[in-house]
């Protein structure tokens, strides 16, 4: 593949501009141009004639950011989707990642290479945005955020400069590389991370709940995932049944294990809840991350529309999950659902622009399937995030800025926010790389 540009009123664009957004929901946003590079030169030139032009620039790794903030009207889209590229060093420490590279095939590689990583949680996002934005991925609190493992960035400046960033080698913007997600000052070409021991056996528990057991069931979640170990990762979700409409709480612990004693040890806590809470199912499922994804997958149909956000707060757990539930009750799609938890995956100390992690958390995702639908399923994502208490911050990679009262803002501590700031103006100081929602 050579790198390439296709400006507006060439052949394929129109097919171009839609397949860059994921979501079956298109943004309206047309850019002038789509730069496609091959390589890290494809990438220096493409930056050029955005300067040339002044053309504002978005980049694009898998296009699964709902709002396709990789777009800017009249702008140019940088579409990193060809750079997908993985080494993995002879001693197995570490791999070297094209941002194009999917949590799919990433995981395949370093499976077969006998290690892991903690790759998200949906195999086809793209691992750029991922990394950037820190990185909540399949068994964070063991393995620690994805971002956190990022060592080396080779990056493009606005200016066409190409950077092998590192602790000791512009430092700010590794620094940037493990939280700031769409406000990343450059663009990044490779990513080089650290590599985790891969575990022997993975297995699951589901239970599901009646709603009427909800302040029981948090009570019961909270104790039991405060005294989970590391290697075990619980979430629950709130969702509604495909056959009665009832509203419904799922829980699900997934032991990462160095065998299947181990699994049984970690997930017989929350197999067997002793008369606190009454499960009206109980599976357990052995597998891999393979079958994870396929979960996934089946909660997120593709060409569904969808609408998102979230929120990290310290709101106890049973009075927001009693919130939840009676949003899910009016979601007015079967399809949606709301997770939530306490202890959120990955460290609030990270090392990086990350900074949003904090006792519990919420995540409403609205799918539904026609535009017809649009202003419901709107209106529903707005009242749920207005009747979540004590909302605080939100994860960058899945928020709606317009959503909180700080905007893009929200996602950042006031330190990180003020240092981000600065990073952004010394490697950008044009705005090249500007995001709409920060002004």
């Amino acid at each position: 593949m050579e790198s390439r540009l296709v400006a507006r009123g060439d052949a394929g664009f129109e097919n171009l501009v839609r397949d860059l957004v994921w979501n079956g929901r298109k943004p309206t946003v047309v850019p002038k141009i789509i730069a496609r590079p091959a390589d890290v030169a494809g990438v220096v030139e493409a930056l050029a004639v955005a300067r040339r032009d002044q053309l504002p620039v978005g980049v694009r790794s898998g296009g699964h950011n709902w709002l396709g903030v990789c777009l800017r009207q009249d702008g140019m889209v940088i579409d990193l989707s060809a750079l997908r590229q993985v080494e993995i060093a002879p001693d197995l420490s570490t791999a070297r990642l094209g941002p194009g590279v999917t949590n799919d095939v990433l995981h395949t590689a370093v499976e077969e290479a006998g290690r892991a990583f903690p790759v998200g949680h949906c195999p086809s996002v793209g691992v750029g945005g991922y990394l950037l934005s820190g990185g909540f991925g399949w068994n964070s609190g063991e393995w620690g955020m994805a971002g956190e493992r990022v060592r080396r960035v080779e990056v493009v400046t606005a200016a066409g400069e190409v950077l092998v960033v590192d602790e000791d080698h512009h430092p700010d913007l590794l620094w940037a590389a493990c939280g700031a997600g769409m406000l990343f000052p450059a663009v990044a070409t490779s990513f080089e991370v650290e590599l985790a021991t891969r575990p022997r056996h993975i297995e699951w528990a589901t239970l599901v709940f009646g709603r009427d057991q909800t302040r029981a069931v948090a009570d019961w979640f909270s104790t039991r995932q405060r005294q989970a170990p590391a290697n075990v990762e619980a979430a629950l979700r709130v969702h509604r049944d495909g056959r009665d409409g009832a509203t419904r709480l799922e829980v699900t612990a997934v032991s990462f294990a160095g065998d299947r004693d181990q699994a049984n040890h970690d997930l017989r806590p929350w197999t067997e809840p002793v008369g606190q809470v009454s499960p009206l199912s109980v599976t357990r499922t052995a597998g891999g991350v393979r079958d994870l994804f396929a979960v996934e997958d089946a909660l997120h149909p593709v060409g569904a529309r969808y609408a998102t956000d979230n929120v990290q707060c310290d709101e106890p757990l049973p009075s927001l999950l009693d919130q939840l539930v009676v949003a899910m009750d009016r979601a007015p799609s079967h399809l949606s659902f709301i997770g939530t938890g306490v202890n959120p995956a990955g460290s609030s100390t990270a090392e990086g622009a990350f900074s949003v992690a904090m006792s519990t958390f919420a995540y409403p995702v609205a799918i539904w399937e026609s535009a017809a639908g649009d202003g419901a399923n709107d209106g529903w994502l707005r009242e749920t995030m207005r009747r979540v208490p004590s909302a605080r911050t939100s994860y960058i990679a899945e928020t709606t800025p317009e959503l909180h009262p700080g905007g893009v803002r929200d996602c950042f501590s006031a330190e990180s926010w003020e240092r981000l700031t600065r990073v952004r103006r010394q490697y950008d100081p044009a705005g090249l790389l500007n995001v709409a929602y920060v002004e």
